[in-house]
């Protein structure tokens, strides 16, 4: 966004201070000492709606008057001019909202609305580009929904009473039935609860039936989620607390029923409250058919939010505490399933009900978009439905995130308390599981071959966003289920992936195997395992079938020759593993992983991809990176094994990707020139020329070669033979 300088900020407010004061800007004072002091001016607060106090809207004695709702927004505005539109009508409604407390929140965002655009027709409100300010002038008028505090007929709210007023305008009269939760919910259609006949219904069209279908369906749904929230405290909580024999400890009763059941009645509490029984009046006071809730629900939804929001991010822990009980006390779990057994249960067990008013947002959702698709004409119904369903979206959005946020922190958690890293790992590595901002990345099953060669291994492997674990399932001294962490965690900046499309493998209960080849097209069409036939060789080798994946190493086009296998009939223990390789930079063992599907190797190879790539990016961005890497040859040394290797997996924004994208840029156009050397290097050196240049040498199998650092492409050979060992750091007389 946009801002306005300081220059404009006082040129501005010298200008309104004028306007107001009347003098002339261009008649110079006289009273300014030649010693004034310049001191900055005192930083005056934006206008923030939501942290208006009761005291400052006290100040605005009379708010039907529109002058005096002037007086008081102008007041609040005074001397900035950052200041926008929306702004003043949150700060206009806050104030309808507070003379009001009846008052609708939609409604007093809609007089709010009118009345700043009041002020732009009588001019006391200017644009000014993106923001507005204030001229000279005042409005005048009543706002007859806040006189006398919301109705107009100052007698009738004498005696304060529930009774509604004549008065369709009236701001004091609640307009909500009385509401309490049925025993059993009335599912009735829209049609039989009305006992519409055959031809009213027809009065009206095809869609305008569903619409109130769909409407209905609205209120009995909510009544059946209350009903269900009421089992829930009924049948368990309360059931648990008043036990005669403690089915929980009573040292850990109270706080136990809190953490798992206090959110859901403060659910409860606000759909009663500001949602249900709006439902109710409005289906009694215009069906059969009924114009729309739209202002309803999003009168409920602005307040239900954060407490929904609330139980998302608590909704994980209590279903973990659930469980957890389950799993250590048996009394508990018959407690449960007696509760399940309960006729007002409908068999339901208590995951059903601890979860709905997470699922109930879902389901609203659904149901709204049904009622828009079928309001065919635009009207402000429609209109305010759309701002509906997009609020409700906006709440389910940020309680799936929350409760996403909460799972990963409880795996975490977990993981750190069964992870068991042996002795000569423990000493090297601290993964930190605790630290703030750590992610699981991906966790998976998988198979590893041991030490024998075609013995395998479950591995459980753990990516982190700093480590990759690999662990496999263990028991400790009391039974309990723990992750022993096989082979040292590889850091992120360590870990290399070797290849990504190597050919599958099977894993076979029989001995007897053999392969054949044939076209890829024929070895995709067939499962390798329908093809049985007797073979007489005897041997543990892997058999290996193509994979079809494109990215990575090794990939083969559509016409290439695959290997598939042809095994034994009988063997009902065969399973296809993909397999890739990871190794861990710096230690010579290479890491083969077996992943039960193709999907899973394609999206553990991106997540290691992923998670590297933005390793790289927070090192970069944190100026953290351990060292900067320069080309010092891009083309002058070379080997067989690297013109014709393997295709390489590039992790983009590292250090050598970097170094690797600045020489090419430098070199873009040009031509490749040809190696002047294909044997191994052996040893290298950087010395400097008694001119300040410097310059690096290597040593090769056929002589040494020496250029300017800051130049790829200047290699020269000065001199002939093998070179093996160290190159001495003063080469000056060679150089020369």
């Amino acid at each position: 966004m946009r801002s306005k300088t300081d220059a404009d900020r006082a040129r501005i407010l010298k200008a309104q201070i004028a306007a107001r004061e009347g003098y002339d800007l261009k008649t110079p004072t006289s009273d300014v000492g030649v010693g004034s002091l310049d001191l900055p001016a005192i930083p005056r607060k934006k206008l923030d709606p939501s942290k208006i106090s009761v005291d400052t809207f006290k100040r605005c004695s009379e708010p039907w008057a529109m002058s005096s709702v002037f007086a008081w927004i102008h007041s609040l505005t005074d001397e900035e001019t950052d200041l926008k539109e929306h702004t003043l009508s949150e700060a206009i409604a806050a104030l309808f909202c507070n003379k009001v407390p009846t008052m609708s929140s939609i409604e007093a965002d809609s007089l709010a609305q009118q009345f700043v655009q009041n002020m732009f027709t009588s001019g006391v409100l200017q644009k000014d580009e993106e923001w507005v300010r204030f001229t000279p002038g005042t409005v005048s008028g009543v706002i007859y929904q806040l006189t006398g505090l919301g109705c107009y007929s100052s007698k009738l709210h004498v005696p304060e009473g529930r009774g509604r007023c004549y008065s369709h305008l009236c701001m004091r009269t609640v307009k909500k039935a009385d509401f309490s939760i049925p025993d059993n919910v009335n599912e009735t259609p829209w049609n039989q609860f009305w006992n519409l006949t055959t031809e009213q219904c027809n009065s009206r069209g095809k869609k305008e039936l569903e619409r109130q279908f769909n409407m209905r369906e609205i209120v009995y749904t909510e009544e059946g989620y209350l009903l269900g929230l009421q089992i829930l405290r009924t049948l368990y909580r309360d059931r648990l607390a008043k036990a005669d024999v403690a089915v929980i400890s009573p040292k850990r009763l109270p706080t136990f029923l809190n953490d798992v059941f206090g959110l859901a009645d403060k659910c409860r509490r606000v759909n009663e409250e500001y949602l249900a029984p709006q439902l109710k009046y409005r289906e009694n006071e215009q069906g059969p058919f009924v114009v729309g809730y739209s202002d309803i629900l999003r009168e409920w939804i602005r307040r239900a939010r954060p407490v929904y929001v609330d139980y998302a991010a608590k909704y994980p822990r209590a279903d973990k505490l659930v469980r957890e009980e389950m799993q250590r006390n048996p009394a508990f779990v018959a407690f449960l399933d007696s509760a399940r057994k309960e006729a007002i249960s409908s068999r339901h067990g208590w995951d059903n009900w601890l979860k709905s008013p997470i699922q109930r947002l879902q389901r609203l959702i659904l149901q709204l978009e049904v009622v828009m698709k079928n309001t065919t004409h635009a009207s402000e119904e429609k209109t305010g439905l759309a701002f509906a369903i997009d609020e409700v979206k906006a709440t389910a959005h940020e309680m799936d995130i929350r409760v996403n946020e909460v799972n990963k922190a409880l795996e975490l958690t977990e993981l750190a308390r069964k992870l068991r890293l042996r002795k000569t790992c423990a000493d090297q590595v601290d993964l930190a599981l605790d630290h703030l901002g750590r992610t699981i990345v991906l966790r998976g099953d998988m198979m590893r071959q041991g030490g024998r060669g075609v013995s395998w291994v479950p591995c459980q492997a753990i990516l982190f966003d700093h480590y990759l674990v690999f662990s496999k399932p263990a028991r400790d001294a009391h039974g309990n289920e723990v992750f022993e962490v096989t082979k040292a965690p590889i850091p992120m900046g360590l870990i290399s992936l070797e290849s990504t499309n190597d050919p599958a493998v099977m894993r076979s209960s029989v001995r007897g195997v053999t392969t054949v080849a044939g076209n890829s097209a024929a070895a995709k069409a067939s499962d390798p395992r329908l093809a049985r036939t007797t073979s007489g060789q005897s041997g543990s080798t892997l058999p290996h079938t193509n994979t079809g994946l494109t990215h990575g190493s090794g990939g083969s086009g559509s016409g290439s020759i695959v290997t598939s296998t042809v095994i034994e009939e009988n063997s009902k223990d065969d399973k296809i593993y993909y397999p890739f390789k990871v190794k861990h930079l710096g230690k010579p063992e290479v890491y083969t992983l077996y992943a039960l599907t193709a999907e899973k190797r394609q999206e553990w190879c991106e997540a290691i991809i992923s998670a590297k790539t933005q390793h790289a990016e927070a090192l970069h961005a944190q100026n953290a990176e351990p060292f900067k890497l320069r080309v010092l040859a891009d083309t002058a040394f070379g080997t067989e094994s690297y013109a014709h290797g393997a295709r390489r997996i590039i992790i983009r924004g590292t250090p050598l990707d970097r170094a690797i994208r600045e020489v090419e840029k430098r070199y873009s156009g040009a031509g490749r020139p040809a190696p002047i050397s294909r044997t191994s290097i052996n040893c290298a050196t950087v010395f400097q020329q008694p001119a300040g240049r410097t310059m690096c040498a290597v040593g090769t199998d056929n002589g040494v070669f020496i250029s300017e650092y800051q130049n790829p492409r200047g290699w020269v050979r000065v001199s002939n033979g093998h070179c093996t060992g160290r190159i001495s750091a003063n080469l000056y007389s060679l150089s020369t």
